[in-house]
């Protein structure tokens, strides 16, 4: 990892953490861009963290477990090794629980190959972001409820429809299908197309 230290604000420091390893910088809304601070030279969050990004299935849990988390986002780099390492890009926003994972700076990563990797995964994110905003706006996605998706190499990959009270995680219907992508974006396409249906909240049914 390169070491930055120039740059004078933290979102700037940020950013030019990613651009000095010639990647882009993920696409994080205002609001948590003004709040990141440096959890580390490599790591900047908005929220404290029980362990680092890597340990990704404490996070992932924790939504399952607690779906009404405050908001937040992690970006940066975590791991240990030599080749267990990987850029992180978390997002906890509204209805989408977002977690990214790739490969990254370990010693037997294709630097090209990884690049291309993680630029379509954070474009995709960016229109993932935008979906589900325009699903939760349109009543789609009830109060509450959020979109789970977990995209990574080093844990188990996969999605969910997470309600909104407290659940055990074994109860919440987790789909690892492979082209997670795709799935997900099918997913949501069934909602706009009134293919599926969330179960509304007491909120939401004027209850």
């Amino acid at each position: 990892m390169s070491d930055v230290t120039a740059a004078s604000s933290t979102i700037e420091r940020a950013r030019a953490l990613f651009a000095a390893e010639q990647l882009p910088f993920p696409p994080l809304p205002e609001r948590f861009a003004a709040a990141l601070r440096e959890e580390s030279p490599h790591l900047y969050v908005t929220r404290s963290l029980e362990a680092g990004p890597y340990n990704l299935e404490i996070y992932s849990l924790e939504i399952q477990q607690e779906p009404a988390v405050p908001d937040y986002a992690v970006v940066g780099f975590d791991g240990h090794g030599i080749n267990s390492w990987a850029v992180h890009y978390y997002l906890v926003e509204g209805a989408l629980a977002l977690f990214i994972q790739l490969p990254w700076g370990g010693a037997y990563v294709d630097a090209d190959e990884g690049r291309r990797t993680v630029t379509a995964a954070f474009a995709w994110a960016d229109k993932l972001q935008a979906d589900v905003q325009r699903a939760r706006q349109q009543g789609l996605i009830p109060e509450g409820w959020r979109l789970l998706v977990v995209a990574s190499q080093f844990a188990a990959a996969g999605w969910a429809w997470v309600p909104p009270a407290p659940n055990d995680p074994e109860a919440v219907a987790w789909h690892d299908e492979a082209g997670l992508r795709r799935a997900v974006d099918s997913a949501l396409a069934d909602l706009f197309a009134g293919r599926a249906k969330l179960p509304p909240t007491d909120k939401d049914d004027g209850r």
